[in-house]
Protein backbone atom coordinates (compact mmCIF):
# COMPACT_ATOMS: atom_id res chain seq x y z
CA UNK A 1 0.00 0.00 0.00
CA UNK A 2 2.53 2.14 0.56
CA UNK A 3 3.82 2.33 -3.18
CA UNK A 4 0.09 3.35 -4.12
CA UNK A 5 1.16 7.13 -4.57
CA UNK A 6 4.37 6.38 -6.70
CA UNK A 7 2.28 3.77 -8.79
CA UNK A 8 -1.17 6.86 -9.20
CA UNK A 9 1.78 9.13 -9.97
CA UNK A 10 3.09 7.17 -13.03
CA UNK A 11 -0.27 6.25 -13.72
CA UNK A 12 -1.53 10.20 -14.47
CA UNK A 13 1.72 10.75 -16.06
CA UNK A 14 0.96 7.82 -18.91
CA UNK A 15 -2.66 9.60 -18.70
CA UNK A 16 -0.54 12.99 -19.55
CA UNK A 17 1.53 11.32 -22.33
CA UNK A 18 -1.46 9.73 -24.19
CA UNK A 19 -3.08 12.45 -24.12
CA UNK A 20 0.25 14.74 -25.08
CA UNK A 21 -0.50 12.21 -28.42
CA UNK A 22 -3.38 13.73 -29.37
CA UNK A 23 -1.23 16.80 -29.53
CA UNK A 24 1.31 15.89 -31.03
CA UNK A 25 -0.99 14.19 -33.78
CA UNK A 26 -2.86 17.22 -34.48
CA UNK A 27 0.56 19.00 -34.99
CA UNK A 28 2.13 16.41 -37.29
CA UNK A 29 -1.65 16.14 -39.80
CA UNK A 30 -0.86 19.85 -39.98
CA UNK A 31 2.10 19.86 -41.69
CA UNK A 32 1.34 16.65 -43.40
CA UNK A 33 -2.03 18.23 -44.89
CA UNK A 34 -0.24 21.28 -45.68
CA UNK A 35 3.20 19.55 -47.54
CA UNK A 36 3.31 19.56 -50.97
CA UNK A 37 3.67 15.30 -52.66
CA UNK A 38 7.25 14.35 -52.29
CA UNK A 39 10.09 13.65 -50.04
CA UNK A 40 9.21 16.12 -47.68
CA UNK A 41 5.33 14.65 -47.46
CA UNK A 42 6.75 11.42 -46.93
CA UNK A 43 9.23 12.66 -44.45
CA UNK A 44 6.33 14.17 -42.10
CA UNK A 45 4.19 11.00 -42.52
CA UNK A 46 7.25 8.53 -41.12
CA UNK A 47 8.00 10.67 -38.87
CA UNK A 48 4.36 11.01 -37.78
CA UNK A 49 4.05 6.89 -37.11
CA UNK A 50 7.15 7.14 -35.35
CA UNK A 51 6.34 9.87 -33.19
CA UNK A 52 2.83 8.80 -32.42
CA UNK A 53 3.62 5.25 -32.10
CA UNK A 54 6.24 5.25 -29.38
CA UNK A 55 4.46 8.10 -27.43
CA UNK A 56 1.48 5.63 -27.86
CA UNK A 57 3.21 2.48 -27.04
CA UNK A 58 4.90 4.21 -24.09
CA UNK A 59 1.69 5.46 -23.20
CA UNK A 60 -0.76 2.63 -22.79
CA UNK A 61 1.78 0.19 -21.73
CA UNK A 62 2.66 2.45 -18.69
CA UNK A 63 -1.28 2.82 -18.33
CA UNK A 64 -2.02 -1.27 -18.67
CA UNK A 65 0.36 -1.75 -16.14
CA UNK A 66 -0.51 0.37 -13.27
CA UNK A 67 -3.75 0.16 -13.64
CA UNK A 68 -3.39 -3.53 -13.38
CA UNK A 69 -1.27 -3.54 -10.30
CA UNK A 70 -3.59 -0.63 -8.96
CA UNK A 71 -6.58 -3.08 -9.29
CA UNK A 72 -4.87 -5.95 -7.90
CA UNK A 73 -3.66 -3.28 -5.08
CA UNK A 74 -6.89 -1.84 -4.16
CA UNK A 75 -9.10 -4.33 -2.18
CA UNK A 76 -12.13 -2.00 -3.25
CA UNK A 77 -11.20 -2.20 -7.38
CA UNK A 78 -12.03 -4.90 -9.59
CA UNK A 79 -11.74 -5.89 -12.82
CA UNK A 80 -15.10 -5.83 -14.69
CA UNK A 81 -17.10 -5.38 -11.51
CA UNK A 82 -20.67 -3.52 -12.55
CA UNK A 83 -21.76 -3.76 -8.69
CA UNK A 84 -19.21 -0.78 -7.90
CA UNK A 85 -17.15 1.78 -9.35
CA UNK A 86 -19.00 2.47 -12.39
CA UNK A 87 -16.05 4.68 -13.57
CA UNK A 88 -13.39 2.15 -13.06
CA UNK A 89 -15.72 -0.86 -15.15
CA UNK A 90 -16.17 2.25 -17.70
CA UNK A 91 -12.60 2.35 -18.29
CA UNK A 92 -11.56 -0.16 -18.01
CA UNK A 93 -14.38 -1.47 -21.34
CA UNK A 94 -13.36 1.88 -22.91
CA UNK A 95 -9.53 0.69 -22.80
CA UNK A 96 -10.11 -2.72 -24.71
CA UNK A 97 -11.68 -0.62 -26.97
CA UNK A 98 -8.69 1.04 -27.58
CA UNK A 99 -6.78 -1.60 -27.65
CA UNK A 100 -8.76 -3.42 -30.32
CA UNK A 101 -8.62 -0.30 -32.37
CA UNK A 102 -5.22 -0.17 -32.24
CA UNK A 103 -3.90 -3.67 -32.97
CA UNK A 104 -7.52 -5.44 -35.31
CA UNK A 105 -7.29 -1.76 -36.96
CA UNK A 106 -4.61 1.28 -36.63
CA UNK A 107 -1.49 -1.28 -37.08
CA UNK A 108 -2.58 -2.74 -40.22
CA UNK A 109 -3.53 0.73 -41.63
CA UNK A 110 -0.23 2.34 -40.58
CA UNK A 111 1.16 -0.28 -42.11
CA UNK A 112 -0.32 0.12 -45.35
CA UNK A 113 0.56 3.84 -45.32
CA UNK A 114 4.20 2.65 -44.85
CA UNK A 115 3.72 0.69 -47.75
CA UNK A 116 1.73 3.03 -50.00
CA UNK A 117 3.47 3.27 -53.52
CA UNK A 118 1.71 6.34 -55.14
CA UNK A 119 -0.23 9.25 -54.15
CA UNK A 120 -4.08 8.01 -54.36
CA UNK A 121 -2.69 4.75 -52.13
CA UNK A 122 -1.11 7.09 -49.82
CA UNK A 123 -4.17 9.43 -49.55
CA UNK A 124 -6.37 7.06 -48.39
CA UNK A 125 -4.49 4.72 -46.09
CA UNK A 126 -3.67 8.21 -44.54
CA UNK A 127 -7.58 9.35 -44.35
CA UNK A 128 -7.88 6.14 -42.59
CA UNK A 129 -4.97 6.04 -40.19
CA UNK A 130 -6.18 10.11 -39.21
CA UNK A 131 -9.85 8.93 -38.84
CA UNK A 132 -8.52 6.02 -36.44
CA UNK A 133 -6.26 8.19 -34.36
CA UNK A 134 -9.32 10.77 -33.96
CA UNK A 135 -11.00 7.70 -32.29
CA UNK A 136 -8.33 6.89 -30.15
CA UNK A 137 -7.86 9.77 -29.24
CA UNK A 138 -11.44 10.63 -28.71
CA UNK A 139 -11.60 7.76 -26.34
CA UNK A 140 -8.63 8.42 -24.76
CA UNK A 141 -10.02 11.57 -23.43
CA UNK A 142 -13.34 9.59 -22.63
CA UNK A 143 -11.66 7.52 -20.46
CA UNK A 144 -9.37 10.59 -18.85
CA UNK A 145 -13.00 12.55 -17.89
CA UNK A 146 -14.64 8.74 -16.60
CA UNK A 147 -11.47 8.81 -14.46
CA UNK A 148 -12.16 12.63 -13.26
CA UNK A 149 -15.93 11.88 -12.50
CA UNK A 150 -15.13 9.45 -9.72
CA UNK A 151 -14.42 12.55 -7.52
CA UNK A 152 -18.19 13.46 -8.51
CA UNK A 153 -19.33 10.08 -7.48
Amino acid sequence: MQYYPILITFHIVFAGMWLLNAIIDYRYRSKILSAEKGLLKNAYINDYLSTTNLVGILSSSGILITGVIMVLMMPHFGFFEFTANHWLVSKQIVFIAIYAVIFAMLIPASKKLRAAENDEEQTGALKKVFSLQTTINVMVVLNFLFALSRHFM
